[in-house]
């Protein structure tokens, strides 16, 4: 999936550590026998233009 995203120019991540037991019941798996196994975060990516920081001073 993640590497179909990328030839679609589409950025996607896998996420850790959701609540899979929330998303079944949220999306009605769990009355079907089913169970989520990944949770994808999928965008497209923004282009930033970089800015230069403010030096700090050293203490």
């Amino acid at each position: 999936m993640i590497v179909d995203a990328a030839e679609l120019q589409v950025a996607a991540t896998p996420m850790e550590g959701f609540g899979h037991q929330q998303f079944d019941n949220v999306l009605g798996f769990t009355e079907k026998g089913l169970h989520t196994a990944v949770a994808p975060s999928i965008g497209y990516k923004r282009n930033f233009k970089k800015q230069k920081r403010p030096h700090l001073a050293s203490f």
